[in-house]
């Protein structure tokens, strides 16, 4: 079964949020604080991550930026999501390597179907070919 790390500061949002990805098969890990996500990260690497962006301690784009470059983890996927609507704000989770970015008041169904089709197109990094193997194909 897959599993999902909400991060999300207001619990009734955490709940409801946790109450849907359960419905739809999931296993959900919640952390309510910037803090407490990414202890939570740098000993476990869930399937994909639903955060908040306004997180108390470290924001949703700090927890991003932290796992991409620092952690080196690019093929998880992470659905930021936000109350706040700004291009700004979609151009930074674009930059810093966001899967998706929903804005809230969202509709259940696009929610739902935004988790599937991320958890669907996860990209895995392929492996590096050798020198000797490059040389060979542009023969």
């Amino acid at each position: 079964m897959k599993n999902i790390l909400i991060v999300e500061d207001d619990i009734q949002t955490a709940r409801l949020l946790q109450l849907l990805m359960e419905r739809e098969g999931f296993d959900v890990i919640t952390r309510y604080h910037g803090v407490d996500a990414m202890r939570f990260l740098e000993v476990n690497t869930p399937d994909l991550i639903l955060m908040d962006i306004q997180l108390p301690g470290y924001d949703g784009f700090e927890i991003l930026h932290w796992l991409r470059v620092k952690k080196k983890r690019e093929m998880v996927p992470v659905i930021l999501v936000t109350a706040y609507r700004s291009t700004y704000k979609r151009r930074l989770a674009d930059e810093l390597g966001a899967t998706d970015l929903i804005f809230m008041p969202f509709k259940v169904q696009d929610l739902v179907a935004r988790v599937h089709a991320a958890m669907n197109t996860a990209v895995f990094p392929l492996p590096i070919p050798s020198s000797r193997s490059f040389m060979a194909l542009n023969r």
